[in-house]
């Protein structure tokens, strides 16, 4: 039975398109991130359209052709590319000012509540190009959709269901929304401007389903509908306003094994094993692979490095942490000063815990963050004994699920409570408090000291499960919230 076709939105696309001189374009998968690795497989499983901004001079010229047939990527569903031209200050203050400036920010408790005085006038300022961006998107949605479902990626496209259902372009077109990210408690919430957060909230309520990684960020949701949006009815799994009910899903991102392992044909894949391995010198190796981003939270993961090395100097001489880190959104002063912070901490490390030329923290910092070197990513989690994934607070964390794939070792996973892979596996991974340097400290000692049946058992276990769930798992978790609905009409 031939899948049924569906239709993907996000403000990032799916590949990178290069110009191959007169005879068109070849595409390279776009640079993994939380949403690429679960949404691609699926898509290539159904086939349809994707519908993205427009990113490169390609993309832009592509746009112009668009929709344009996807292939040569694996053996795929029959796949289109629609690319959109967003102008180009436009689509700069949609994704930098609104969405990462306000919006991100926001679901990750970043704004300080006794300083952030201009998030209002913030909001206001970028709000009229957040309401265009998302405007062109349902625009060019309403000319793709014919019946399909439309499935739309992410806190860059809140407002999209909310316009194709003002155009009347959608009456039949099941409307999903998927948050990648974590979601946050009203109070905080609250921070928003009244219009703003009322017009977000009231747009996701127009999607049929909205689903979320992890329940804690599902009723946060829902507890943030039941404060600020009037007249709301609210149920622990629904949101009636007005004559719109939207019903919530809870459907964690998977990744497709073989869609991994086709990464790990890079030569360099093996190259960089051997390289780890033979730096490594017989240590037990801790690694961590992330964006140097606010919420991933490397800069409190390397102090709590250094609390274990003060509380137990001697395992300076037997544990290695080798971080693959990739500079992030280096538009923000802030973010650039916190990278600088993550290097002098390592320094500072390496200076005192230094054995015999051998540092304790190596930190591999990519130096083109458009294209951070995925083999090298890959093969340090294939090797860890440990990996740790510490965030403040983040929707999932697809990096331990990697690791369980990728490693021969039997990781131990150091995880954040506030991450919301935690609670998708209980019992099999190490619970830290993000905020506490100490606790995250006794974490990296338990996980050292662990011994080896716990950890085989563990990393047995979780890698069963991670298995377990695919890519099309997680698709139809969200087609059957749906039905669900429908049938309850």
């Amino acid at each position: 039975m031939t899948a049924r076709p569906i239709v993907i939105c996000s403000n990032r696309g799916p590949v990178t398109a290069y110009p191959r001189g007169s005879a068109g374009y070849d595409f390279t998968r776009t640079r993994p991130n939380g949403l690429v690795p679960t949404v691609f497989p699926a898509f290539a499983h159904h086939g349809g359209t994707w519908v993205y901004a427009a990113r490169s001079e390609a993309d832009r010229a592509l746009a112009k052709a668009a929709p344009v047939p996807l292939s040569g990527i694996g053996d795929a569903a029959p796949m289109r590319l629609r690319p959109l031209a967003v102008p180009s200050a436009l689509a700069r203050s949609h994704y930098e000012d609104f969405s990462v400036g306000v919006l991100a920010r926001l679901l990750h408790y970043l704004h300080d509540r006794s300083s952030a005085a201009d998030l209002d006038a913030a909001a206001y300022a970028a709000w009229p190009a957040y309401q265009a961006v998302n405007e062109q998107f349902a625009v060019a949605l309403a000319e793709e959709a014919a019946g399909c479902p439309i499935l739309v990626q992410d806190y860059h496209l809140l407002l999209v269901a909310a316009m194709l259902r003002r155009a009347g372009k959608a009456p039949d077109t099941p409307l999903i929304y998927f948050h990648h990210v974590a979601w946050c408690d009203p109070d905080y919430f609250g921070m928003l401007p009244v219009t703003v957060r009322e017009a977000l909230l009231a747009a996701l309520v127009d999607f049929d389903v909205v689903g979320f990684h992890s329940r804690r960020w599902a009723d946060a949701f829902l507890a943030c509908c039941a404060r600020w949006l009037p007249g709301a009815q609210v149920r622990p799994d629904a949101v009636r306003w007005g004559n719109r009910t939207c019903r919530t899903t809870v459907a964690p991102a998977a990744i497709d094994r073989d869609d991994l392992l086709v990464e790990t044909l890079d030569p360099r894949y093996e190259w960089w094993r051997a390289h780890l391995r033979d730096e490594a010198a017989g240590r037990w190796m801790l690694t961590r692979v992330e964006r140097a981003d606010l919420w991933k939270n490397p800069l409190r993961g390397l102090q709590s490095v250094e609390r274990f090395l003060t509380d137990h100097p001697t395992a300076a001489d037997h544990v290695w942490f080798p971080w693959v880190l990739t500079p992030t959104r280096d538009w923000m002063p802030e973010y650039r000063l916190y990278l600088d912070d993550c290097l002098r901490v390592a320094k500072r490390i390496n200076a005192e815990f230094g054995r015999a030329g051998r540092e304790p923290v190596r930190l591999f910092v990519s130096p083109d963050a458009a294209n951070p070197d995925r083999a090298l990513a890959l093969a340090a989690l294939s090797v860890a004994d440990g990996v740790m994934v510490t965030p403040t607070f983040d929707g999932l964390n697809i990096t331990a699920k990697e690791a369980a794939i990728l490693s021969d070792a039997d990781p131990v996973m150091i995880v954040s409570e506030n991450a919301g892979i935690m609670s998708e596996f209980p019992g099999l991974m190490i619970s830290i408090n993000p905020f506490d340097v100490a606790d995250t400290a006794d974490g990296i000692r338990r996980a050292y000291r662990m011994g080896r049946s716990d950890r085989s058992a563990r990393s047995a276990e979780l890698r069963r499960r991670v298995l377990a769930r695919t890519p099309q798992t997680w698709l139809n978790d969200l087609l059957g919230a749906v039905s669900l609905l429908e049938s309850s009409r």
